[in-house]
């Protein structure tokens, strides 16, 4: 598929047609069921590592097929929807034909015993830990887990046809003032297609987000924020799509799962590589951070409260008045202090200028091989003048299905003495607007840099095996450490002034207004960190205990923990929360934060040396984005900052000073 890479790689070359990739999925699955049948007897330390490499080249030649289809199906989903289910499907035949080769499951464990390097006893784990085993407890596993996989199944299925079933249908100019235009058009078309009148708004996370933090009439936010947090439970109109019961049978199988595997809890089971190892320590840095977030927000909320009584006129500051009144709070700020509430930046400029930051700091070139526009440009990655990559860059906003920024990594990266394979990126960032298509705002800039975190550490990851390279070449808990890294350094007015440099001067923000948008006070951050701290302590709790008497007592139990404002006891998000109940996030919600308590720190470090020191780079490139996926990412962390992980950091950048953490 992208074997071997030339310099003529053209972006058509993305645009396969259905019975290509077919016949190169069915044509891996035979070479894997080869290399299977041709290894019966894998009796010498030589042979089981053929095995080893034989399994980790066709596993990552499927992975491959999977990436670009996860990439077609986004950009195309009428298309290649039917395709990516059926060769996932077929899939499962590679875990049967592992699972039924006896010798190659004895040679894995021989491996663990006596491996020949640490890198070999990893992926002999992995491969291990990844495929059910012909034991009892293993088939206990797997029939446990297939249960689960149903059950989360059932959630996301309930919580999309729950929202699908939710409309608010609008008629009156007043109920819709505020909203941004981009939602009412589409609300308008929703409205056409049902052939009534006026508007139909509906439950999409990012338009709800919008629609809060800008819709002026109070009634319309209050029902919006009803249908929200009632989605997919018994409170909502739809009640038909209630998930509780399928929270409660998940819950079940989870600690089932962990009970299998010799755990007291899910969350001990899940947390068990990881840097925080068990509940009581995740919990333990959750209270401690929220301790010290809680007065300051408290102190933020009082001054939502003032602002809204005295210029919005609303007496009693409600949930659903909130993200409206911190809106209007921050922009009446910005606009006093700078003159403007707006801050962008010329989109081509900012990235061209972006790219040069990162090739300064990094050290390494890109070279521009093809491209159809520029929101999509096609490059080649050297390192040493020796080609390392391709960078497929999508910047613009109407070209995949969805609107969420996303990098693609369709292809990793290996290196072997038989070979090397470069790693192929697709970053899809969605910038411009409607009414300012060569602007790109500060939020979208964030966002920028953010994929940009995930994409370095996918081209620069290093390691012998494609099993240990890439995103997870740090460890599952250090997987978003790279991408909020850089997006912090999107709030650095050096960075900014970086990024503006061949901007003329008539042309660039005041250093008043960037200033004003790089300083760390809260705004709305402080509403989102709230939120976000209310679900990691639901998610631990919730995971940390086998008993599950109430649901809602364990999320009002968070939530006086997190006590900013009283809840209606209408409320039942945790029935919408498809990180934790759809499969990825439970266990580990906490990650938001202990990926940023990390970033921030290494900020620091830079900024002690100079927040555009070349050697600060090139050590955080060899130690944290060149992990070769055996040495534990937080000890190497550890060994860039020259000290062990810290809050204090965090709680400094954030403006909470010692007396705030009481």
């Amino acid at each position: 598929m992208f074997l071997p890479i030339h310099a003529a790689f053209p972006v058509s070359s993305l645009l396969l047609d259905e019975n290509l990739i077919y016949r190169q999925f069915k044509s891996h699955i035979n070479e894997l069921h080869n290399c299977l049948s041709n290894h019966q007897h894998f009796k010498t330390s030589t042979q089981q590592s053929e095995l080893l490499h034989c399994l980790d080249q066709m596993l990552d030649k499927l992975y491959s097929i999977t990436a670009l289809l996860d990439f077609l199906a986004d950009h195309d989903p009428t298309q290649w929807a039917t395709l990516k289910q059926q060769i996932q499907q077929e899939s499962n035949q590679v875990i049967e034909a592992f699972n039924n080769s006896e010798a190659s499951i004895k040679a894995l464990q021989a491996i663990v015993e006596n491996p020949g390097s640490p890198a070999e006893r990893l992926v002999a784990q992995r491969l291990l830990e990844s495929t059910p085993h012909r034991t009892s407890s293993n088939k206990k596993q797997n029939i446990i887990q297939q249960q689960l996989n149903m059950h989360e199944a059932d959630f996301i299925h309930s919580l999309q046809q729950a929202e699908d079933n939710w409309y608010l249908h609008l008629h009156d100019k007043t109920a819709i003032a505020g909203i941004p235009d981009n939602i009412l058009k589409q609300a308008a078309d929703i409205a056409a297609q049902n052939n009534v009148s006026g508007y139909v708004l509906t439950l999409d996370f990012q338009d709800y987000i919008d629609m809060m933090s800008n819709c002026h009439c109070r009634q319309t936010r209050e029902q919006l924020y009803r249908g929200f947090v009632t989605c997919a439970s018994k409170a909502s109109p739809n009640g038909d799509y209630d998930n509780e019961p399928v929270i409660r049978a998940i819950h079940e199988r989870r600690s089932q799962l962990a009970e299998t595997h010799g755990y007291e809890n899910f969350a001990e089971w899940r947390l068990r590589n990881l840097s925080l190892n068990n509940g009581n320590d995740v919990q333990g840095f959750l209270v401690k951070l929220n301790k010290a977030l809680l007065p300051a927000a408290r102190t933020y909320f009082a001054k939502l409260t003032e602002f809204a009584r005295t210029r919005l006129e609303i007496a009693d500051l409600l949930p659903y008045d909130i993200w409206y009144v911190a809106h209007c709070y921050t922009l009446q700020s910005a606009t006093h202090q700078a003159g403007t509430n707006t801050l962008q930046f010329p989109l081509h400029t900012v990235i061209d200028q972006l790219l040069k930051l990162l090739q300064q700091l990094f050290i390494f070139d890109l070279e521009l091989i093809d491209k159809q526009d520029d929101n999509l440009r096609v490059y080649e990655v050297y390192r040493q003048k020796h080609l390392s990559g391709l960078l497929y860059l999508n910047t613009a906003s109407n070209s995949v299905g969805h609107r969420v920024a996303k990098t693609y990594a369709l292809q990793k990266q290996w290196c072997r003495t038989q070979g090397r394979q470069i790693p192929v990126a697709y970053v899809y960032c969605p910038l411009g607007s409607s009414n300012h298509p060569d602007m790109v705002t500060h939020t979208q800039l964030q966002t920028l840099f953010h994929e940009f975190g995930h994409t370095l550490h996918h081209l620069f990851s290093e390691s012998e095996y494609a099993l240990l390279s890439g995103i997870e070449s740090l460890g599952e808990d250090m997987i978003e450490f790279p991408s909020v890294f850089l997006e912090q350094l999107a709030w650095e007015p050096q960075i900014i002034d970086y990024l503006l440099r061949s901007v003329p001067a008539e042309q660039r923000p005041s250093n008043d207004m960037i200033q004003t948008q790089c300083n760390r006070a809260f705004s709305l951050d402080l509403i989102h960190l709230l939120r976000q701290m209310e679900i990691a302590l639901f998610d631990t709790g919730f995971h940390s205990s086998n008993q599950l008497t109430s649901t809602q007592s364990l999320m009002d139990e968070a939530r006086t923990q997190c006590n900013l404002y009283a809840t209606p006891e209408y409320n039942r998000y945790q029935n919408r929360l498809s990180h934790l109940f759809g499969g990825g996030y439970e266990a580990i919600y906490y990650l938001y934060f202990w990926n940023e308590v990390l970033a921030l720190q290494a900020i620091a470090r830079f900024k002690q040396a100079g927040l555009l020191d070349q050697a600060c780079a090139l050590q955080f490139k060899q130690l944290l984005l060149q992990s070769n996926g055996v040495d534990k990412g937080i000890d190497l962390f550890s060994r860039f900052c020259g000290e062990p992980t810290d809050i204090r950091y965090y709680l400094t950048t954030y403006g909470l000073t010692t007396n705030h953490q009481s």
